[in-house]
């Protein structure tokens, strides 16, 4: 076991100068028969050739993903990111968010259960060649292109075009919010915690989701319309009751044309606090 970790290491050193966190999920972290060829997922011969931050690539192409373009990304190179939310409660769907201390981006992905081998914490490294960039609603997005947009990427596409560095170490901490003053397009695509707050329509009986339409969004008290929980109706806890009285909600924050969506992960991320 001693050996696999030594390999492991040295390999990881040559793609991201990230620390090292051996976590028991997924299991195959401590399976010694994978190496030295490397985790079962992902291009284990990618390496860091023209890292950047993620800040730094979505400044390079601000332009597009304000005015909700789509655009190819030139000259290749990496981001190394943290898994801050995948599709483990049905509310995101084949897509996940990744961040480092500088900002967030989506990356749509044509595929299922992300969740199984991309938990939230583990941090990966995702080589941009070929792949386009622009925003939906100002929205920052990854992906192929498809009708001029940003589209999914195909499975093997994304296979080649990402290395796992790390183990989940539950290192991705949220940013508190207490007021909409606290919003910045910086926390775009990240973790956060919207602090003290209760649902309008908690009556006991509406539920997170309508059941009608394919998103529901939900308003809060304590922050104006501009602010809303966006739910899916194919979410495992679409048909939850809203919870009555003040509680913390933890979630991916993204933004369409002006106005914050928090998009809940799992019911894990509602915290009561009554």
């Amino acid at each position: 076991m001693k050996k696999f970790f030594i390999i492991i290491a040295i390999a990881c050193a040559a793609a991201s100068c990230g620390e090292q966190d051996w976590a028991d999920q997924p299991s195959y972290f401590n399976n010694e028969n994978y190496a030295p060829h490397g985790f079962p997922y992902g291009n284990n011969s990618l390496v860091c050739t023209n890292q950047m931050t993620i800040s730094e690539l979505k400044s390079k192409y601000e332009s597009a993903i304000t005015s909700n373009k789509t655009i190819a990304i030139e000259g290749g190179g990496q981001i190394v990111g943290k898994i801050a939310g995948n599709d483990i409660g049905g509310n995101l769907f084949k897509e996940i968010y990744i961040q480092d201390n500088t900002g967030g981006i989506s990356l749509r992905i044509d595929e299922y259960s992300l969740y199984a081998y991309l938990p939230v914490s583990e941090e990966i490294m995702i080589d941009l060649d070929g792949m386009y960039i622009g925003g939906y609603g100002t929205n920052p997005q990854l992906g192929t292109l498809y009708n001029n947009s940003v589209g999914r990427m195909s499975q093997i596409f994304w296979a080649n075009h990402f290395r796992i560095i790390t183990a989940a170490d539950g290192s991705v901490k949220p940013k508190e919010i207490y007021s909409m003053s606290d919003f910045t397009r910086d926390d775009i695509c990240k973790v956060v915690t919207i602090k003290n707050v209760s649902f309008v329509d908690a009556d006991g009986k509406t539920a997170y989701s309508d059941g009608v339409s394919n998103y529901t969004n939900r308003t809060v008290n304590e922050l104006t319309s501009k602010f809303v929980v966006r739910t899916s109706s194919y979410a495992d806890f679409a048909k939850t009751p809203l919870p009555k009285g003040k509680v913390d909600l933890t979630g991916i924050l993204t933004i369409y044309n002006g106005t914050w969506q928090l998009l809940i992960r799992s019911e894990k991320d509602v915290k009561p606090l009554q």
